[in-house]
């Protein structure tokens, strides 16, 4: 690669100070190096930020923004993305690690395959890869993309957590700004596999810590006050998905917005069936 674009790394952070210097380091040790690493915390209670700011002295690629106030996880994922003044983005949970090849691999992809809207890795939950073969065939048409997606949606974190082509994705900049919200990513990569192909390079791997889209903690999380935001959503866990979804619904194909909304009133109706079970048992 004769010239090296930027790449920018966006770190969404609060009260992280047990991982956040993993983080950083296996983010500094990454083969492809013309890098900005965006940190965006919000208001962190513990020693976080004086463990970044230790590591923006060593290294000048790192730069830290901080509010003045809890903004909400939306907000702080919104933040990183409007920094960020790389022609490549991608989001960095702190609790998460990648191959040191992961950026390089995927950027040599983008840059020579230009229809592609982005590129990530093999994912590794609980230190098991889930490898198979529909994770390496979301370059259909819109609709079979959709259709391959929910075949690995509990796992589909290596897509919002992948490489991008900036430019392709920042439209969509105002859908972080809505705090988090059950399936919030599953709608967001949704958008992507809608807007053009996106690459799983099995040369790369991207491993997870405690992320929402697991099933037995996104069942758990939804339990808790965090989601329960109106009376709708303790009988629709995903009312909010659904919001969005027809806010963007100019974005899918008429086959596409109906099997969706099919596929999330399913989900919804398994949460509160274990829900109940649970309650009862």
């Amino acid at each position: 690669m004769i010239n090296k674009p930027l790449v920018s790394i966006g770190v969404p952070i609060f009260n992280e100070e047990k991982n956040i210097a993993k983080c950083l380091e296996n983010i500094l040790k990454q083969t492809y190096n013309n890098i900005e690493v965006i940190i965006s915390d919000n208001c962190s209670t513990d020693n976080t930020i004086k463990i970044c700011e230790a590591y923006r002295k060593k290294d000048k690629r790192i730069k830290i923004f901080k509010f003045s106030k809890n903004l909400g996880q939306g907000k702080n994922f919104y933040n990183v993305l409007k920094k960020a003044k790389g022609d490549f983005f991608m989001f960095q949970s702190a609790d998460d690690w990648r191959s040191s090849n992961f950026i390089k691999e995927n950027l040599d992809y983008l840059v020579k395959n230009k229809d592609y809207i982005g590129s990530s890795g093999i994912a590794i939950f609980n230190n098991k890869e889930k490898n198979d073969k529909q994770y390496l065939s979301l370059k259909e048409t819109s609709h079979k993309n959709t259709l391959n997606f929910f075949k690995m949606k509990w796992y589909s974190h290596s897509i919002v957590y992948g490489l991008f082509v900036k430019k392709k994705i920042i439209k969509f900049l105002d859908f972080f700004k809505s705090d988090n919200y059950l399936a919030k990513d599953w709608v967001f990569n949704l958008l992507i596999i809608n807007l053009g192909s996106f690459n799983f390079n099995n040369k790369t791997r991207i491993k997870f810590g405690s992320g929402l889209s697991v099933k037995k903690n996104a069942i758990k999380l939804q339990r808790s006050k965090f989601f329960y935001l109106n009376f709708v959503e303790i009988f629709v866990p995903i009312a909010q998905a659904l919001i969005d979804l027809v806010k963007l619904r100019h974005c899918f194909s008429t086959k596409s917005k109906i099997y969706i909304i099919v596929n999330l009133i399913k989900l919804s109706l398994t949460i509160n069936f274990i829900n109940i079970k649970r309650a009862l048992f």
